[in-house]
């Protein structure tokens, strides 16, 4: 076999692989048109994103004179409860990355890392936890004032597909209220003293 043989074939091998190669580099290359892999369990989690909106809550109800408690996460699913004259505020984090698909029914979804991943409505499991919080202060016989709640997606950088009279809020428009609102200071009567300590000793 002469040299010139021998090169063909060496070219021949290359050509081969290289051909090889390509080819299962595309049918191994995702489809972007694809639908995503079902996924379970817990959607996909910020995990600093609760915190740091915490930490902006504390510093505009600090500006407002007005008083939070940010309760045990094995006691309460709410991130933090405001106390004002008109009433006890509740907030539900929802810090859900990725892109989060939600409206008024009971199922929401989540598109992560091309894993789709259906939950519970983060709506409904907060109107759980309201539910029980007014119980409480209401067997504590402190008055009575309204508890609400507030759903809060805390993910900075998550896509929202959600309708904007679904109920949620982000967190830039829970601080705007708080900064801004007057119907929190609207005067209830409400032992704002007592109902503090009542969060503190059953909540903290």
């Amino acid at each position: 076999m002469t040299f010139t043989d021998i090169l063909m074939v060496v070219l021949l091998v290359l050509i081969a692989g290289v051909g090889i190669y390509l080819y299962y580099r595309k049918k191994n290359k995702p489809d972007p048109n694809a639908a995503p892999a079902q996924g379970s369990g817990e959607p996909t989690r910020d995990g600093k994103a609760n915190a740091a909106f915490a930490r902006k809550l504390k510093s505009a109800a600090w500006k407002r004179g007005l008083t939070i408690v940010f309760p045990n996460p094995d006691k309460s699913p709410f991130t933090a409860i405001l106390v004002s004259p008109a009433g006890v505020t509740a907030y539900y984090g929802a810090d859900y990355n990725g892109t989060v698909y939600g409206g008024p029914d009971e199922q929401w979804a989540q598109i992560s890392g091309g894993v789709r991943r259906p939950f519970r409505s983060p709506l409904l499991a907060a109107e759980d936890a309201r539910k029980q919080l007014r119980d409480g202060l209401t067997a504590a016989r402190l008055g009575a004032f309204m508890v609400s709640c507030r759903v809060v997606l805390t993910a900075p950088k998550a896509e929202l597909v959600i309708p904007r009279n679904t109920g949620t809020r982000t967190a830039k428009e829970v601080l705007h209220e708080i900064e801004f609102s007057e119907e929190l200071m609207a005067n209830r009567r409400v032992d704002e003293a007592a109902v503090k300590k009542y969060l503190e000793e059953n909540y903290s």
